[in-house]
């Protein structure tokens, strides 16, 4: 169980801090996890631009193997979902999609493993 000194540090991490938690335990268990950033704005020589992912994708998918995608919008503990965020995990979901929304790497493992999607070639990877 976490003392009170961890439960504080934890409230403290930044969303890119949980992402890089996740990316990395991904690559060490063999899934490969693609960042994506959603935004628009100007170059330093004043060209407007788009990063071409919708509003509310999520931050990460994950490729776990057999065609599967996963998509991870991580939060810190007190982050909130807006609603093009809502509304493109309703969409995804909608299409046969896992969804996941940990705010901390522990919930994302736990939240990975009860994704109805992930192959059981996944499975068999990590439990011998």
């Amino acid at each position: 169980m976490q003392n009170e000194k961890q439960k504080n540090n934890q409230n403290k991490k930044s969303e890119i801090s949980i992402q890089n938690e996740i990316e990395q335990w991904c690559g060490e268990h063999d899934i490969v996890s693609i960042r994506i950033n959603v935004g628009k704005g100007y170059t330093p020589d004043g060209r407007w631009f788009s990063t071409g992912a919708p509003n509310g994708h999520p931050d990460l998918y994950l490729l776990p193997g057999d065609g599967v995608i996963i998509y991870v919008e991580t939060k810190t503990p007190i982050g909130k979902l807006r609603q093009d965020q809502k509304d493109f995990h309703a969409m995804a979901r909608a299409k046969g999609y896992d969804v996941i929304v940990p705010r901390s790497l522990e919930q994302f493992i736990e939240q990975l493993y009860k994704c109805p999607t992930l192959p059981k070639s996944f499975y068999d990877r990590h439990t011998n």
